[in-house]
């Protein structure tokens, strides 16, 4: 394991603070869909810590080891168009969330850890622009070509400043499953703050 692959918070994630107490000790895992091929399997495999901690200031539960997420999810090989009760929840999703807000056509959508463009892709057939947004590259490739335009990049506040310069603000943006993933949530929302419209709304969802 390099260096790089791995740091650890002193902090709270979400409140700052320092007093942060671990509750379980799920060992060492090696990163989620990190597959090895047939000649990696006499090499030593790379696993990090799995511990989870308690924030005694503000009770929120939370991983401090962080992985480097361009070891997470620059490769990212898991579809999620595989599964096809994924892929009905989400045009469930599509559909009340759209009557809900009650969203125009041509609306702008974007979503945040978009994979193969599932969740954009119902938002579309509803008539609305949409964009996503994922590190994965060649899912992010894949979703282009397959009509959902995916910018291969993690979400950041420069890259929302460079979408609202190329294609206005957002009626809405969304993070289903990615949510949680992220390290840096204060910078996750100063940038979903600059995307959205006056009259946006930001939907996570996680599980």
């Amino acid at each position: 394991m390099e260096v790089t692959d791995l740091r650890k918070a002193t902090t709270c994630r979400n409140c700052k603070g320092h007093d942060l107490q671990k509750v379980l000790s799920l060992g060492s895992t090696p990163p989620a869909n990190a597959f090895l091929k047939q000649e990696e399997l006499q090499q030593p495999e790379k696993s990090f810590p799995l511990e989870v901690y308690f924030c005694i200031d503000c009770g929120f539960v939370q991983l401090i080891d962080i992985v480097s997420p361009d070891l997470l999810y620059r490769n990212y090989v898991y579809v999620s168009s595989t599964s096809p009760s994924f892929v009905k929840h989400f045009q469930s999703f599509a559909a009340h969330v759209s009557e809900k807000m009650k969203l125009e056509k041509n609306s702008l959508i974007v979503d945040i850890g978009s994979n193969d463009g599932i969740l954009l892709r119902p938002f579309k057939e509803l008539g609305m622009r949409v964009i996503g947004v994922d590190p994965a590259t060649k899912i992010a490739e894949l979703a282009t070509k397959n009509g959902i335009p995916t910018v291969p990049a993690f979400f950041t506040p420069q890259l929302a400043k460079t979408l609202i310069k190329e294609h206005g603000n957002a009626k809405l943006v969304t993070a289903t499953s990615a949510f949680t993933h992220i390290d840096d949530l204060d910078s996750l929302i100063a940038g979903v703050n600059d995307l959205l419209a006056d009259d946006g709304v930001f939907v996570i969802e996680s599980y």
